[in-house]
């Protein structure tokens, strides 16, 4: 059976710091996004996180720290999966930011 994505993936580069169960941190990056969730790229170990477990995502967006209700729905050695399951409009509108600014750095820088 073929599984389908509900959105498009888009590849990503930022430092995210998820905060599961307000003890535990994990620091990060993401490795691609999309309107409904990302992969967390994690430093270190993810020993003891499990599908289903809860937390906040926390992303810097300019001058402004922004926070997304998460849940984990995938666990792998090097990072996990997240659903965005609140504030999903405003997760997707911080990414497409993120990424117009890099596609223009990049295009200034190319161009002098």
């Amino acid at each position: 059976m073929e599984q389908h994505r509900e959105f498009d993936r888009l590849r990503h580069d930022k430092v995210l710091v998820l905060e599961l169960g307000g003890e535990r941190r994990l620091k990060g990056w993401s490795r691609d996004v999309s309107l409904g969730g990302v992969f967390l790229e994690v430093e270190g170990s993810v020993f003891g996180v499990c599908v289903g477990d809860e937390g906040i995502l926390r992303m810097m967006s300019g001058k402004d720290a922004m926070q997304f209700p998460c849940r984990v729905i995938r666990v792998a050695k090097n990072g996990l999966a997240l659903s965005i399951t609140e504030h999903q409009a405003q997760f997707g509108m911080s990414i497409s930011h993120d990424i117009y600014h890099k596609m223009k750095n990049n295009l200034d820088q190319q161009s002098s």
